[in-house]
């Protein structure tokens, strides 16, 4: 018989209590354990999620302003559409 035997059978003697343990709690501990764990991962995705649609929005409405304001200058400042030095060839 291998040597090592003996010890495989002391900790799978071990797991199997810790398994009847477990599975002798009532279901509402089974469900509660599930879902606090759910919630431990899942609101760090939610708050992370949230921050992302803050800062999304918030340079939206900033580059949204900055547009406005660049329109009102240009509106104010001389035309410039780029046909400076230019000869117009008109053909009949």
């Amino acid at each position: 018989m291998d040597p090592r035997f003996g010890r495989y059978s002391a900790q799978a003697s071990r797991v199997a209590s810790t398994w009847r343990v477990v599975n002798a709690q009532p279901n509402w501990v089974a469900r509660t354990a599930a879902m606090a764990g759910f919630l431990i991962l899942a609101i760090p995705i939610i708050l992370l999620i949230g921050f992302a649609l803050v800062v999304a929005t918030l340079l939206f409405m900033v580059l949204a302003a900055a547009n406005w304001v660049i329109r009102k200058v240009k509106g104010v400042l001389p035309r410039d559409d780029g046909r400076e030095n230019v000869r117009v060839i008109r053909r009949q």
